[in-house]
């Protein structure tokens, strides 16, 4: 299983996704199943190890992520030619694990205030846009065709192509893009970059700026679940808005596009009017 993970963690590389958090699930993988035979792992193990980690306290979610890597090991071999067949390997549900943090745009100023220089232009971006922090830090340059930014499927986690317009803020971003464009006078090929390189950790500068803002709490990810609300709050139909996050599934983004209680608030006060204003066009009719 050693040189498995080897192979994925090179894939990851090879593609631009080996982020700290999949490097580190992927030390997680190599340390838990390194020296297990591939050929020979089933899944019983595999289930006796996910009961193992559950009985000391690790959340379904934790387990899932290491676990959906060991998957992903096995699907290279075999799309490689190097195995098979994989064991089955199930996935816990995650049920009452879905964040519902927000960012409205007042906090979103102060936090954006907040972070360093070379991290305002991609928290912006994804207020904006929604997209993945990973799939962001992916953009580059040559991706960029005038006004239309085409996001090739090999960056995105659906790994469907689409195309995003930018217009008004998207616009005046990618100006200040190109104006940092140059690192120690060469030219950088990504779009987001922190001194020449894509951005990749940057949960403690994130939680530094939360905390300053009186936002603490907040996650990087919690952008892309206010973008989606923002969507669906200012109306824009459901599959325009997930073209602009990148969601493939509506079961997805619905989740992501929570409804919260100011919303629910929101429609009982539009609905009370509305019973209202009936009730009093027909007193008006009476008359």
């Amino acid at each position: 299983m050693a040189e498995l993970v080897g192979a994925l963690r090179a894939d990851f590389e090879l593609r631009g996704i080996l982020s700290s958090q999949n490097a580190s699930c992927l030390r997680r993988v190599e340390t838990d199943f390194g020296m297990k035979l591939a050929a020979t792992l089933t899944s019983e193990a595999i289930d006796t190890y996910i009961n193992m980690r559950l009985a000391r306290g690790s959340a379904p979610a934790t387990i899932n992520r290491v676990t959906q890597l060991l998957g992903q090991a096995y699907e290279l071999a075999i799309e490689r030619e190097h195995l098979s067949r994989a064991p089955h390997i199930r996935r816990l549900s995650e049920a009452g694990n879905t964040r519902k943090g927000f960012v409205d745009p007042a906090d979103f100023a102060r936090v954006l205030a907040a972070l360093p220089d070379d991290l305002k232009d991609i928290c912006a971006w994804l207020y904006a846009t929604g997209q993945r922090k990973g799939e962001a830090s992916s953009l580059t340059w040559a991706m960029l065709d005038g006004d239309i930014l085409h996001i090739p499927g090999s960056i995105t986690k659906n790994g469907k192509d689409r195309v995003l317009p930018l217009i008004g803020e998207l616009v005046e971003l990618i100006e200040r893009r190109k104006a940092a464009r140059y690192v120690n006078g060469a030219l950088c090929e990504f779009i987001f970059h922190r001194g020449g390189h894509p951005v990749q950790e940057c949960r403690k500068s994130w939680a530094t700026a939360t905390r300053k803002a009186g936002c603490p709490g907040l996650l990087l990810h919690d952008l892309r679940r206010s973008a989606c609300r923002n969507l669906r709050k200012a109306g824009v139909p459901e599959q325009i808005a997930m073209q602009v996050s990148g969601h493939l599934t509506p079961s997805i983004f619905q989740r992501y596009s929570i409804v919260d209680t100011t919303d629910v608030a929101e429609a009982l006060r539009k609905t009370q009017d509305y019973r209202q204003a009936v009730a009093k066009s027909k007193v008006v009719a009476m008359r």
